[in-house]
């Protein structure tokens, strides 16, 4: 296999490219898509004259000169959407050997790139994630770290286009004409999957287990390397609980009889030292890689005498990963290792390559160990839910809960506390769902590992002192912003000089923060009945077509929510009365439904007013947010109601 490495896209465009029959429809969908942009925009805001490398590309050069792709077509493929769309590709890259609809559509996309509805009206099944892909990425927006979406789009910003064409690196193999490309295939699936960077670490800290024998000799401390290797694979399992990925007698002994906290003098310690001579079992670096230790995960309580009585499953907000950045971060923290940790899975390699020798693994197990313990109980996860026309997903929060034989999975925190913690939860999530800007999850895992690290007691975490830690970081954050939202005088028009109008660019914290500050001020009416959900568009009631040019009033925040990008598109040009009567019901946020509330109080009349007094209302809401994110802990504990279960 010959290399040509170190290709621009630029230099790949310039080369044709067929994809052959055998080969498989395109098939990213928009994670995919957006994951890729994100991380070349992370890569140009960094440094915009460095090179940022995206993976390879597998290709055989036909007769006529034209490449035939072998591996990497659905990366190629999305590339070549990305420079069509940003004008910098003006002819189809890609030819199919037997997909004339598809060769149709990419024609079509070079001829009017910026008219791409010409390519979008053909109907052809095996065209719909290349639509749906070439939808998104018109509109498609930088997640940033404060949660909002970039005012420009990633294809109308100069500086990505540049760096895309010029910066993004894919390295192009090349492999013999003669090559049979079936035992290709072949060998590469014998030969599995490449290891992911997590497992290179796995197999680097447990190579790192060791003991020393009285003789001066060292050994692999082959009791502990196997307790490692269970705890990382069960951890690694982010789609399951912990606890339901050990037998019985290993959950007790990480967890309590009750399972019901987290015992760190249970860690095995120092295998045993035998004399010299003895023959003990020892593992090499490559058994480690190649999985000969450790396991048993996922076998679940299969012959135990204990039985679990409800079984559920959930979708985790966060990949195992991204949640070893945390941990490795909060293990720098704790034990004082004066090391950079992004929260970038990416980054993985390079951050244990320069501090591995500072961390202890048995002590990084254990703290990670830990802090899936945290996440599992106090950390929100979603599930199926049949009865959300939405999404389907319903958000938890939910713990281990032991009695006799049995046990099951309860509500980590009772009553309106219980609910005020999911919706708190929740919407930090939803607005930094971007994976390496989940600051808020990292602080919660140091915030609990300071105060109940040292004896693994979850009873010292109350609902109460949960919540005062979340409002704190949430009341926090938005200080940090320094939002300038001033009162509008009674007469006045609003106006970008007179108050806070961003339009489409308001931040998505903001948005979301102030639904939250509604569940606070009005619990009997918002919380538990309503979720916060991944609403990525900011919505104008009064749309921007329904009224004059010059309108000063359109943009301001008293006109705005968030709603997903679906709903937008149903309702963008539609008059205010349509709005409310079609669209005013299901799991609307607190603001959105307020302002429809009042459309409907105001006979549908929605203007300069209406849209005046609710922004002051906004402006009165925002300024007594300190009181009413602590008004469920005040008002509770005067009326001694909703005490439920405060433990962890």
């Amino acid at each position: 296999m010959s290399n040509d490495l170190g290709k621009t896209l630029a230099d790949i465009f310039a080369d044709k490219y067929t994809i052959p029959l055998y080969q498989r429809n395109f098939a990213w969908r928009t994670e995919e898509i957006h994951q890729l942009l994100q991380d070349i925009h992370e890569a140009c805001r960094k440094k915009p004259e460095g090179n940022y490398y995206i993976g390879s590309l597998v290709v055989m050069k036909r007769h006529n000169g034209d490449y035939e792709v072998i591996d990497g077509q659905q990366r190629l493929t999305v590339i070549s959407l990305i420079a069509i769309l940003l004008k910098k590709l003006s002819r189809p890259v890609l030819f199919y050997d037997s997909r004339p609809e598809v060769q149709e559509f990419f024609e079509l996309l070079c001829k009017h790139p910026g008219k791409p509805e010409d390519a979008l009206r053909l109907a052809a099944p095996s065209l719909f994630y290349l639509k749906e892909a070439c939808e998104f990425l018109q509109n498609a927006k930088a997640d940033l770290p404060d949660g909002s979406e970039d005012h420009a789009r990633y294809l109308a910003d100069p500086q990505f286009s540049e760096f895309f064409m010029n910066h993004v690196i894919l390295v192009r193999n090349e492999i013999p004409e003669d090559t049979d490309v079936a035992a290709y295939f072949e060998i590469m699936n014998n030969r599995g999957e490449q290891l992911q960077k997590h497992e290179i670490v796995k197999a680097q800290m447990m190579d790192k287990i060791k003991v020393v024998r009285p003789d001066g000799k060292e050994f692999h401390d082959s009791i502990r390397q196997s307790q490692f290797a269970k705890i990382w694979d069960a951890c690694a399992r982010m789609d399951i609980p912990i606890h339901r990925l050990f037998a019985a007698k290993d959950r007790e002994s990480y967890f309590g009889t009750q399972y019901d906290g987290f015992l760190h003098d249970r860690f095995t310690p120092v295998g045993d030292i035998s004399e010299p001579g003895e023959k003990k079992q020892s593992y090499s670096l490559s058994d480690i890689i190649d999985a000969k230790i450790g396991g048993g995960v996922g076998k679940g309580v299969e012959g135990e005498e204990e039985t679990e009585t409800e079984i559920y499953a959930y979708s985790s907000i966060i990949d195992f990963p991204n949640f070893l950045m945390h941990v490795l971060r909060l293990y720098c923290h704790v034990n004082e290792v004066n090391a950079d940790v992004p929260l970038n899975e990416k980054d993985l390699l390079a951050v244990y390559r320069e501090n591995g020798n500072q961390i202890d693994s048995m002590k990084f197990i254990e703290l990670l160990l830990f802090c899936r313990t945290v996440f599992d109980r106090f950390v929100v996860k979603t599930t199926e839910d049949a009865a959300d026309q939405e999404d389907g997903r319903k958000w938890v929060l939910l713990k281990p809960t032991k009695y006799e034989s049995n046990w099951k999975f309860t509500s980590s925190f009772e009553g309106e506390r219980g609910k005020q913690l999911v919706a708190a939860l929740s919407m930090l999530q939803v607005t930094f769902r971007t994976r390496i800007y989940k600051t808020w999850l990292y602080d919660t895992l140091r915030w609990f590992q300071g105060k109940c690290g040292k004896d693994g007691n979850f009873e010292a975490v109350s609902a109460d002192t949960f919540l005062e830690f979340l409002h704190d970081w949430m009341l926090k954050y938005y200080d940090k912003q320094g939002y300038q939202i001033p009162r509008i005088p009674v007469g006045e028009t609003p106006s970008k000089t007179n108050s806070y109008s961003p339009g489409t660019a308001a931040p998505h914290f903001l948005l979301n923060f102030i639904d939250y500050l509604y569940c606070c001020q009005s619990q009997e009416k918002f919380l538990g009945k309503f979720e916060f959900k991944y609403w990525n568009s900011v919505e104008h009631h009064l749309a921007r077509n329904n009224v004059k040019e010059d309108c000063t009033y359109i943009d301001n925040l008293g006109n705005l929510f968030l709603i997903n990008k679906n709903s937008n598109s149903r309702l963008s040009d539609r008059f205010v009365q349509e709005k409310v009567d079609k669209y005013g019901h299901g799991n609307l946020g607190p603001n959105r439904r307020i302002i429809y509330e009042k459309t409907r109080e105001a006979n549908y009349k929605w203007e300069e007013e209406q849209i005046r007094d609710h922004y002051n209302e906004l402006v009165t809401l925002l300024e007594n947010r300190e009181r009413l994110c602590s008004r469920i802990i005040v008002s509770e504990q005067e009326s001694g109601a909703g005490m439920g279960n405060a433990k962890g």
